[in-house]
């Protein structure tokens, strides 16, 4: 596991790892919606999923790069999920080519070279392509306001920012920079950074086909602790400046920063919803925060955590309750990365937390799991249970706010051989296979979100179905007035299928073979639009 990974569920979790807490009741069955989604974040910072790096080299030739892509589909497929959270934006950085980002380092070891396949071939559309095929979205992952990453104990704000390219937003605007903890970041305060952010998005969904737009928990900068100190932002008084010269009329500083993300989230909110309006499309907008957001002893509407544990409203300044009270966002997955007897974090406290302010609200409440732990079962003893996931599965069917689950990460959900019998890898690799056989065997739709919906969807008619040598072959037409994102066959009640609409209306042509039909008959087929709204489903004799 990556070291850069743990501030994204341990920053400041100082209480003892394990104490005398209850277990809550878990469910004996599980059993769950029709409409849910299901998830895992594919990373690319530091190359951590895609693009592989072997024995010191970059995969990146447009044959290895696709291969690869299609290796990470096939495991959605295998795990039926519906939807694949992919990071096209790790650092100030793009893996497109872009007007305001410089080529990722992700794809050639150095941030601003393009790849040598750069002008002939498209490799983001390609992946929402081939994703869309499989029936599953893409949301395309972003991070804000992160320059650099690695923490390098001598570096300098000067050999950090000689690293990033010419045309990099940063280098080109070292004003709106700053350090912390050996790390650059983009300052929040100025109109600047979030024109910057502006510019990024829009020119993304305006360029691909993408189902949502997705950020992660890196706001402002959480504490550290290095050689026994800790340091929180703004003890060297990191944006003191931008404060006194931008201050809006706010007089305390961590208000200020919380609004200046506020202020972000809805900016960003308005690019998509502009967008939307004027293309007929439903780009989602989604945002995954830090689990905790205040604690009850000091916030009447806080979670019942002890105060000792990080909260992003109060250090990072990450109002992420307000976001889904004010639906500025349309969905939302908290990472609630802890076990039922972590005592600074409870899964069993936070998370039904989230489903009462997800009650008062149309965003979407999805949970955030850290199956990554159940490889080093150091991190505490529950993680050495491969039921720990399962049993957060099905304590979340308790709660009916609760719309499906994300995974961090990809590579934590592939099995890997274990002759030593490590119980990390043992418990991981018994995890997968209890996901797979008991909670993930059959397929559901991503939740509709018919605030986004634009277009009145026709259902399908005129329908043919053959069958030959145990495959089933499907033929129809669709309006060409349709926004149809995927076509869902049906056995019964059951969901033998999702086919992406490639960007054909008439003689379609899909064809079912019988390792997916297993002698079931095909009874009907519907179309999910954009916005996931399903139509009536269409009989078919």
């Amino acid at each position: 596991m990556k070291k850069y990974l743990i501030p994204l569920c341990l920053m400041s979790l100082t209480l003892p790892l394990e104490a005398n807490i209850t277990r809550p009741e878990i469910p004996k069955v599980y059993s769950e919606n029709k409409n849910m989604m299901r998830t895992t974040w594919v990373a690319t910072v530091d190359n951590l999923h895609f693009p592989k790096v072997v024995d010191g080299k970059i995969r990146n030739s447009v044959d290895e790069l696709k291969a690869d892509w299609l290796e990470i589909l096939k495991l959605h497929e295998e795990m039926n999920f519906n939807t694949v959270i992919f990071q096209v934006s790790p650092t100030l950085d793009a893996l497109y080519k872009s007007e305001h980002r410089p080529w990722s380092h992700v794809l050639t070891g150095t941030q601003g070279l393009a790849p040598q396949w750069a002008e002939e071939f498209d490799l983001i559309s390609w992946m929402i392509d081939e994703t869309h095929k499989r029936g599953m979205e893409f949301h395309a992952w972003f991070n804000p306001y992160r320059v650099s990453h690695k923490y390098i104990p001598d570096t300098t704000f000067e050999r950090e920012v000689n690293k990033l390219a010419s045309n990099n937003f940063g280098k080109k605007n070292l004003d709106l920079v700053y350090m912390f903890d050996q790390k650059l970041y983009l300052d929040p305060g100025s109109p600047k950074t979030i024109e910057h952010i502006k510019d990024t998005i829009s020119e993304f969904i305006a360029k691909y086909d993408v189902d949502a737009v997705h950020f992660d928990d890196y706001f402002y900068p959480y504490k550290v602790t290095r050689n026994g100190v800790t340091m929180f932002f703004g003890d060297n008084f990191e944006d003191e400046k931008t404060f006194a010269e931008n201050s809006r009329g706010i007089k305390d500083i961590k208000e200020w920063r919380r609004s200046n993300n506020d202020l972000m989230i809805a900016e960003v909110k308005k690019v998509i919803d502009t967008h939307n309006t004027k293309t007929n499309r439903a780009v989602q907008w989604g945002v995954s925060p830090f689990g905790i957001w205040e604690h009850i002893d000091e916030n009447k509407d806080g979670m019942n955590t002890p105060i000792a544990s990080t909260a992003s409203n109060r250090d990072i300044y990450a109002d992420t309750r307000k976001w889904v009270l004010e639906e500025t966002i349309d969905y939302i997955i908290p990472q609630v990365y802890w076990s039922f007897t972590q005592p600074a974090a409870p899964y069993g406290e936070i998370t039904p937390w989230w489903d009462k302010v997800a009650e008062k609200s149309r965003t979407h409440l999805y949970i955030g799991h850290a199956n990554y732990k159940h490889m080093n079962a150091a991190w505490s003893k529950p993680w050495a249970n491969p039921e720990e996931i399962g049993d957060q599965l099905k304590f979340n069917t308790k709660y009916k706010n609760i719309k499906g689950s994300a995974f961090f990460g990809y590579s934590s959900l592939l099995k890997v051989e274990n002759p030593e019998n490590k119980p990390g890898i043992t418990a991981q690799n018994a995890h997968i296979d209890i996901l797979k056989s008991e909670y993930f065997s059959k397929k559901v739709l991503v939740p509709a979100k018919p605030w986004l919906d634009k277009v009145k969807t026709i259902p399908l008619k005129d329908i043919k179905l053959n069958y030959s040598n145990g495959n089933a072959i499907i033929k129809f037409k669709d309006a060409f007035s349709n926004d149809s994102r995927f076509y869902v066959i049906y056995s019964g009640e059951e969901i033998l299928n999702v086919v992406g609409r490639d960007n054909s209306y008439e003689n379609i042509e899909i064809k079912i073979d019988s390792t997916v039909l297993k002698n079931k008959k095909i009874t009907g087929i519907s179309i999910k639009d954009r916005a996931g709204v399903e139509t009536k489903i269409t009989k078919i004799k």
